[in-house]
């Protein structure tokens, strides 16, 4: 049996060798992220479906109660769905993109944050409105922020500061067209305040900037999406509270916004309003960041924090603050991670060997160790030898008959096309996609 494997960058030919007239066609995809962190919750992805756990007063956990938990419980009403990315608003609700391109959201719907049309809070997820199949989506403090799969950037929310992107400050309970370019590819939300990027590395701003946190070296609020710099070529962005992070494709960091923990990570305490490069020399892949916080993975696989440690957050091992990068503590390799978004800092990791880890702030049980203890190094989340995160799912396993010597295309733009109905893919998750052809000699 020969394989032939494809890691999908756009445009990949296979072509029949003699003798060959039919083959086996694997399509995989990688999770595009596996965890997320809230206020005072958190929740990870399964093969099949989402884990969820801490506070619950409004039914952020999706498992049909306001029972708050302190170790992980499933999110129920999703049966064997897989799951592509799971985020949560920097609030109490959560939400989780399916790999079909439909939205659940579940927690507080105040404002009309969980896009479903409706503003009362649902203990189970709920599907967004409309008809729109997305390929990725994230929260801010008061609604979110998605991408279709065509590319275009949508909006939904309480809207008051104009996070939705969509020329506005009118609240919005479905997901609203904010921009119909077709090269959006990521989105992240701060309180108020949302960044995004294009899929040629420009990055973009909107919504409140009192702090200086959009970029533009300026204070004044935009209600659409405003370019931040053209000089450079971004591959991340995260944002949080009244602050904003950049990472380029060399593996710098910028922040920029406020600053009165450090967590702009220029060894000061000073707001920016203009992109400032983090201090160190690191060459980072990944960047999140919570209230007055931040992380960032080394292409190594080495997580480094900064900013407020008052609740062990920065997984130090010790509780202050630091103004520069500094490692977490118990030399783990990790694959992904979430920084919380609101009060009661805290951080939660997935290792490369698919099992949970958590440290910081703990009031509510968001560590998911079965404690309300605060930990300001990485314990194990409860259980998570049973809930080892799986990291890539089947889409399709097709037999597909072809021609021998016979050249075939098998990605096209943003899709997979061969063998199957056309599967869409985030342009910079591309390489999180896989094509295994299986045929004998």
């Amino acid at each position: 049996m020969n394989l032939v494997r494809y890691k999908i960058g756009g445009g990949e030919t296979w072509k029949a060798p003699l003798g060959v007239k039919r083959i086996k066609a694997i399509i995989q995809a990688r999770t595009g992220n596996h965890v997320f962190a809230g206020a005072g919750h958190a929740g990870a992805l399964q093969f099949a479906g989402a884990l969820c756990w801490g506070y619950n007063a409004n039914g952020q956990l999706g498992d049909n109660s306001v029972t708050t938990k302190s170790a992980p419980v499933t999110v129920t009403g999703f049966g064997s769905s897989s799951f592509t990315v799971v985020a949560a608003g920097t609030s109490d609700f959560s939400m989780a993109l399916r790999l079909d391109g439909t939205l659940y959201t579940w927690g507080n719907g105040a404002n009309g944050r969980l896009g479903s049309g409706a503003t009362t809070p649902r203990s189970l997820p709920v599907a967004v409105s409309g008809s729109v199949s997305f390929l990725f989506a994230s929260g801010y403090s008061a609604g979110g922020n998605a991408i279709s799969s065509e590319g275009k950037l949508y909006g939904w929310g309480q809207n008051s500061k104009g996070e939705v992107g969509d020329n506005s400050t009118t609240q919005r309970t479905t997901p609203t067209l904010a921009n119909s370019s077709t090269d959006w590819v990521k989105t992240a939300g701060g309180l108020n305040h949302v960044i995004g990027l294009r899929s040629n590395g420009n990055l973009y701003t909107w919504g409140l900037n009192d702090s200086g946190q959009l970029g533009d070296g300026g204070l004044v609020a935009k209600s659409t999406p405003t370019l931040v710099v053209s000089d450079k070529i971004f591959i991340d962005c995260a944002a949080a509270n009244n602050t904003s992070w950049a990472l380029d494709r060399d593996g710098n960091l910028y922040g920029w916004g406020i600053n009165a923990y450090g967590q702009i990570g220029d060894g000061t305490i000073v707001d920016k309003s203009t992109p400032t490069l983090v201090l160190g020399g690191h060459k980072f892949k990944k960047v999140r960041a919570g209230d007055n916080c931040v992380a960032a993975l080394d292409r190594d696989g080495n997580l480094y924090a900064w900013g407020s440690g008052s609740t062990g957050a920065l997984g130090n091992g010790a509780l202050t603050d630091r103004s520069t990068p500094v490692s977490v503590s118990g030399g783990h390799i990790f694959t992904d991670f979430a920084v919380a978004n609101y009060w009661d800092n805290f951080m939660v990791g997935v290792r490369k060997d698919g099992l949970l880890y958590s440290w910081g702030g703990n009031t509510n049980g968001q560590l998911g160790d079965n404690s309300v203890v605060q930990k300001s190094t990485p314990v194990a989340v409860s259980g998570s030898n049973i809930y080892r995160m799986l990291d890539k799912f089947i889409l399709k396993e097709v037999y597909i008959d072809v021609e021998p010597n016979r050249e075939y295309q098998l990605t096209l733009g943003n899709a997979i096309l061969f063998g199957c109905e056309a599967i869409y893919y985030s342009t910079t998750e591309r390489y999180n996609y896989e094509i295994t052809l299986e045929y004998g000699t």
